[in-house]
């Protein structure tokens, strides 16, 4: 990024683009989420008696975000904003003993 742009003045839109290039991914909604808005996205989530159902709310349309969560051992779901239902997790939660990584800047909530 120094390289590239060195002795430049250079927009945020240009610094954006660039890491999303370099990247290989769309970061185009993180950025969004984390840098025009003040909400803090909430990992939602529910046991039924055969899945665990997650999705994000309080944030930008269309957010997806790769989460870790952790119960003993430490899996990886990517939420969107969109219910998701797995029933390969559906056994992975001893109660509601979990943790997000704390990596993610996300709030959690249980749901109904």
């Amino acid at each position: 990024l120094n390289k590239d742009f060195y002795h430049q003045t250079v927009t945020s839109a240009q610094v954006e683009q660039y890491i999303s290039t370099n990247a290989g991914y769309d970061f185009s909604l993180i950025f969004n989420q984390y840098l025009r808005t003040t909400q803090v996205p909430v990992f939602e989530y529910r046991i039924k008696e055969n899945s665990f159902e997650y999705r994000l709310a309080n944030c930008t349309a269309g957010l997806k975000i790769p989460v870790r969560l952790s119960a003993g051992k430490e899996i990886s779901v990517v939420a969107t904003t969109d219910w998701q239902e797995s029933q390969k997790y559906a056994d992975w939660f001893n109660g509601d003993a979990f943790a997000l990584n704390r990596n993610f800047y996300l709030n959690v909530r249980k749901v109904e």
